[in-house]
């Protein structure tokens, strides 16, 4: 059945009659599976930061786009001291 709140990157609809939710930004294209995991990874940090659940996560100069976006996330909502700076 089409409806057209199913069909945004994150669809909510399927809370109502599941009670789960749906990541839809990733393609299905698998060419580059390093790309998957990060996603996978990157779905994971959300769901448990959903949950409040703050981890201590390492800072990377050369981090991966996921990687810088969870920087900012941290930034934004003021969870700066869970980032670990190394010194160099």
């Amino acid at each position: 059945r089409y409806d057209k709140t199913r069909y945004h990157g994150l669809n909510l609809h399927s809370y109502w009659f599941r009670s789960t939710i749906e990541f839809r930004y990733h393609s299905a294209v698998l060419h580059h599976i390093d790309d998957a995991m990060q996603w996978i990874i990157f779905s994971q940090f959300l769901v448990e930061m959903s949950q409040g659940h703050i981890p201590t996560i390492s800072f990377h100069n050369n981090g991966n786009k996921w990687l810088q976006t969870i920087y900012v996330i941290y930034h934004a909502l003021g969870y700066s001291d869970r980032i670990k700076l190394f010194s160099s």
